[in-house]
């Protein structure tokens, strides 16, 4: 009886210590799990915390402010390039017919030109820009002073094609034929009648036949050269202005961003 007792008291000493080492085990096992919790959601409200600051009104209205001011930016830049380019556009091409129309006078005139003072007369009438000019807002303007301003309106919108060598056979795509004709045509148009005025003062000076043989002679080398651009200025007309416009507006894209 008494070794009886003595077992069960044994036994139910280690049910009591298994029970303790578990509920010990338990609770690190909690403790671990709880302290691995909170580490997380610590870290996920440290992050969380770090982008806090868009939410708060100031930064949005701040981040609101500056978007619509760039978005107000681009289009005001773009708008004004647009408006800029169509008035450039007007211009040069009311530049360019008027200088061919002189062209075309001074090549066909209505007098033979020869080295007589009449002669001299008709050059003169031809070159003078009081009497020859097919619109008025160009009256009284010399060649010069036209080629000047049809130069710089293609250095503005970069008009003027890079120097580049057309191999024989070479095919250059539609875009790069106009860009290569347009420009280049046009320059050789205001070359070839920038010497007009130099032209009309030789010849109003020139009061004996020695003289207005210089200037008859220099005027065959003016109506020869010119000639032989002629190809070139209409391929400048053609290519410069049609259904689709002076030029792409992908410029006055690239300029909203940059507009300098």
């Amino acid at each position: 009886m008494f070794l009886l007792r003595r077992r069960l008291l044994s036994r139910s000493q280690k049910t009591v210590a298994a029970s303790k080492s578990d509920a010990a085990r338990c609770r690190e096992i909690f403790e671990g799990a709880l302290e691995t919790e909170l580490l997380t959601q610590e870290r996920r409200s440290r992050r969380a915390g770090q982008w806090d600051w868009l939410n708060r009104p100031f930064t949005l209205w701040t981040l609101t402010t500056v978007v619509a001011g760039l978005i107000t930016f681009f289009y005001s830049n773009y708008s004004t390039c647009r408006t800029v380019l169509n008035a450039d556009t007007d211009e040069l091409y009311r530049v360019a017919k008027e200088i061919s129309y002189r062209r075309s006078q001074f090549l066909r005139p209505s007098n033979p030109i020869d080295a007589s003072a009449d002669g001299m007369a008709a050059l003169l009438h031809v070159l003078d820009p009081e009497l020859t000019f097919s619109r008025s807002e160009f009256k009284g303007r010399w060649p010069d002073e036209l080629t000047t301003e049809g130069e710089r309106l293609l250095r503005k919108w970069h008009f003027v094609p890079p120097d580049r060598e057309l191999s024989f056979g070479s095919e250059l795509s539609a875009e790069l034929l106009r860009d290569y004709y347009f420009g280049l045509g046009l320059r050789r148009l205001f070359s070839s009648i920038y010497d007009g005025h130099e032209l009309y003062l030789g010849a109003s000076k020139a009061d004996n036949e020695e003289k207005r043989n210089a200037v008859l002679e220099r005027y065959h080398l003016y109506t020869r050269t010119t000639l032989e651009d002629s190809d070139w200025v209409g391929k400048a007309m053609i290519f410069g202005w049609d259904d689709s416009g002076f030029t792409s507006p992908v410029v006055c894209l690239r300029r909203s961003v940059w507009p300098f």
